[in-house]
């Protein structure tokens, strides 16, 4: 994140932490301004279809999945887009298990 964070232009004399914090802020500021979604519920996707999502993908990408150093199955996909959904901070179009 240090190396993203001089990528972006941060030229404040900083150490790594800091660095990544700045990174994160600039990243943040730059998804707000360009008004992207925070997540797939934002985009209309019902929680109730993560599992159907999960395993249409898994079908469908599989050599790109499984050339990720963590390996997925179908319900490690759907966890992934549960994650995402908590972790954003915004509400869901249905309540998250």
């Amino acid at each position: 994140m240090a190396q993203i964070a001089r990528g972006l232009g941060c030229r404040e004399k900083l150490g790594d932490e800091a660095l990544a914090d700045w990174a994160s802020r600039a990243i943040e500021e730059f998804i707000e301004k360009i008004g992207m979604k925070r997540n797939v519920c934002e985009y209309g996707v019902p929680v109730s279809d993560f599992d159907s999502i999960a395993t249409e993908v898994r079908a469908n990408f599989a050599l790109r999945i499984e050339s990720d150093p963590v390996p997925t199955d179908a319900a490690g996909l759907t966890g992934i887009l549960r994650a995402s959904v908590q972790a954003s901070g915004v509400s869901c179009c249905s309540r998250v298990r």
